[in-house]
């Protein structure tokens, strides 16, 4: 499909083009497993999808399309920083895009015609100055994902309810986006309504946006974030067997655990003083350069507690990695983990469908 979109007649017949993004498209799906992320989300989707709701499965437009609905301006930037990096997010995202992928497939065949695009609607109705700024780092790794590794996915871009006062909120997209992704986005501040019938049938189109399907979302704001992380700390300690470290300034803890293919590692930590960094690596069977499954970030879980997992499909070594850089202000850090390791079932896929054979 990436070959496919790129040597269209209107792309000029650009096969170079096409070979190199199907190259490093590849690359990449085999290096984080991609093929199985529908079966095996991230493990911080749920999270996701509680800071910005989404709507991404069961919307087409009038061609055949698939509609993905982001209401950004729900979302809450101080919540996001908190607990998630910004390569979780776009992990997370590239399992939204995965999914639209998914639909596309199952349109071609319902339809007897080639569908291989998609259309977003982003709603801004509700967003602020600090949430655009909290999230550019997130945006600017979901842009790249976007347009390295799912190149000529998006048909067209619907930007509404933008406010005036905010008008430059597209800033956050604009620059990391190429410029044959800029002609296809639309932005509004009202009047929406009636382009989006034009194109989306009003079976498929929210209710708040003029159309007929229900779509229920909340302020990531308005959630009860300290009654969610007493539940999290309060299933850890069900769920896990929890260890307390002592980490000195400058410290780190580092943990390994041979995994077999087909093997889930489950993680839970937090701290009492200061936030601290946190890296999980994985080095396959018989290589030493190490694959980042989880890039080193800085985690605020003096505040949150931590609580994700990562999925492994080929035998090898997962390394999780706790730096105390933070500690400045006292000479100790305590940090309480636990770890849990469950097999899972590695998928077989054919050459033709891929990881979409697991759904259709």
């Amino acid at each position: 499909r990436v070959v496919m979109r790129e040597i269209r007649p209107k792309n000029g017949y650009n096969v170079e083009k096409a070979a190199r993004f199907y190259k490093e498209t590849v690359e990449w799906r085999e290096r984080f497993w991609m093929e199985h992320t529908l079966r095996y989300p991230p493990g911080k989707l749920e999270l996701v999808n509680m800071l910005v709701p989404e709507l991404n499965f069961g919307c087409y437009d009038r061609e055949g399309h698939p509609v993905y609905f982001l209401h950004f301006g729900l979302a809450s930037g101080k919540q996001v920083l908190n607990r998630i990096s910004a390569q979780e997010w776009a992990l997370c995202h590239a399992y939204g895009l995965d999914m639209m992928e998914l639909m596309c497939r199952q349109q071609t065949a319902k339809l007897g015609k080639w569908v291989d695009k998609m259309r977003v609607v982003v709603d801004f109705e509700g967003v602020s100055i600090f949430a655009i700024r909290d999230f550019i780092p997130h945006a600017k790794r979901c842009a790249h994902m976007d347009t390295t590794y799912y190149t000529g996915l998006m048909l067209s871009t619907y930007l509404i309810n933008v406010p005036q006062s905010l008008s430059w909120a597209t800033a956050l997209f604009w620059p990391f986006m190429s410029a044959g992704v800029k002609r296809k986005i639309k932005i509004y501040t009202t009047g929406y309504e009636e382009d989006l019938l034009k194109v989306i049938p009003a079976e498929s189109l929210p209710v708040k946006y003029g159309g007929k399907r229900e779509w229920e979302t909340i302020h990531a704001n308005k959630i009860d974030w300290k009654t969610y992380d007493f539940r999290v700390r309060k299933a850890a300690r069900k769920n896990f067997e929890l260890k307390r470290i002592i980490l000195d300034t400058r410290q780190k803890h580092q943990l390994s655990l041979r995994c077999r293919a087909g093997t889930q590692v489950k993680y839970y930590f937090e701290t009492d003083k200061t936030a601290l960094k946190f890296a999980c690596l994985f080095y396959k069977k018989g290589q030493k350069t190490a694959v980042h499954l989880i890039e080193e970030s800085t985690r605020k879980s003096n505040i949150v507690p931590e609580n994700s997992h990562v999925s492994i499909f080929e035998e090898g070594t997962v390394v999780l990695v706790w730096k105390n850089d933070y500690g400045w202000s006292t000479k100790k850090q305590r940090l309480l983990l636990g770890l849990k390791v469950i097999p899972i079932d590695v998928p077989e896929s054919d050459g033709k469908l891929g990881h979409l054979k697991l759904i259709t």
